[in-house]
């Protein structure tokens, strides 16, 4: 315990980092320096674990184990939904399609987007420029209006269909 008020503020300091990953998940280059000192107090945690062990002090461990487990059950509880994860990757294929000239490919890939998340208005603007830039205008004004009813202040839909309207 005396080891605990010596070092109180590097435990606060890492209990509140770990939390802070935990809710926000941060970025994993903002984790990277404090991996070490993660790695120092695990390594010792793991080594006092197995000292308990081979001493079979099990009642030290009850406690400890029942804190690990909660810990388990929170990280792993979604927070999220993950319902657009999916669609986020066929989207984002897409527009690497869509730069490269692929407009086929592109336009299956941003309608799997839609299929799986309909709700999300960014697949729908994209495709509507595929259609745009094959020459269907029609198709390309109805799929934007789409933009509108999901966002109706999109800026991009809006500019985009005012260029058919200038045409």
């Amino acid at each position: 315990m005396k080891y605990f008020k010596k070092m109180y503020i590097i435990y606060l300091t890492l209990f509140c980092y770990g939390i802070s990953i935990i809710l926000f998940f941060v970025t994993s280059r903002y984790r990277i320096p404090a991996i070490p000192y993660f790695v120092i107090f695990s390594s010792a945690a793991i080594y006092e674990f197995t000292q308990r062990v081979r001493e079979k002090r099990w009642s030290s461990l009850f406690g400890w184990a029942i804190i690990l487990i909660i810990a388990v059950i929170v990280t792993n509880i979604p927070i999220a939904s993950r319902g657009i994860d999916p669609a986020v990757a066929h989207y984002n294929y897409g527009t690497i399609l869509q730069n490269q000239g692929r407009l086929r490919e592109a336009g299956r890939e941003y309608e799997t987007a839609i299929s799986i998340y309909p709700f999300w208005w960014r697949p729908y603007l994209y495709l509507g420029d595929i259609y745009a830039q094959k020459k269907d205008p029609d198709r390309a004004r109805i799929i934007w209006s789409k933009v509108l009813m999901l966002d109706k202040d999109n800026k991009d839909a809006i500019d985009r269909i005012n260029s058919l309207d200038e045409k």
